[in-house]
């Protein structure tokens, strides 16, 4: 992650409002390898981001918004992440919403992108509108690399439109 990655996230961390939480299903279409496109590849994307909020129950305040979120991404030449990691929705006008996020998880590259090793660090953001059904539309871009751990560190990044969907809402 680089720093001025980190400033910005701990600078918009603690100054925005949280959005009331909820658990949504996030669905992501768009680019593997999206910016450099050197070895792109489609990529969809399944995310859990749940409502409930760290530290909650134990009264933590420095944890108000941050909840954990679980996913996976498949890209068409055979590549798979499954990831789990924390996330806050914060609000930056009525219907706008910005949603930080990063996490660990394991990465098989299959006929695409090596990475350069199975344990992969993933962060990123999403900045979406929300409708009054509270479903969201939104762009989603994340880094995805191994932060220097295996020999090789080549990263990518992957850029979605993402819709996302209350959970309540699909039952």
């Amino acid at each position: 992650m680089r720093p001025s990655f980190s400033v910005l996230a701990l600078a918009v961390l603690t100054s925005s409002p949280a959005v009331a939480a909820e658990d949504r299903f996030v669905l992501g279409l768009g680019a593997f390898d999206g910016i450099q496109f050197d070895d792109g590849a489609g990529e969809a994307r399944f995310e859990y981001r749940s409502g409930a909020a760290l530290g909650e129950d134990l009264g933590l305040s420095w944890s108000d918004g941050i909840a954990p979120l679980a996913g996976v991404l498949v890209n068409a030449d055979g590549g798979v992440f499954g990831y789990g990691g924390l996330h806050a929705d914060l609000r930056l006008t009525e219907r706008i919403v910005f949603t930080p996020m990063g996490g660990i998880g394991g990465y098989a590259s299959g006929d695409g992108k090596d990475l350069g090793g199975v344990f992969q660090f993933i962060v990123g953001s999403e900045l979406a509108y929300e409708f009054e059904n509270r479903a969201r539309l939104g762009l989603y871009v994340t880094h995805l690399s191994n932060a220097g751990i295996h020999d090789d560190n080549p990263g990518t990044e992957s850029v979605l439109v993402s819709f996302s969907v209350p959970l309540d809402r699909l039952f």
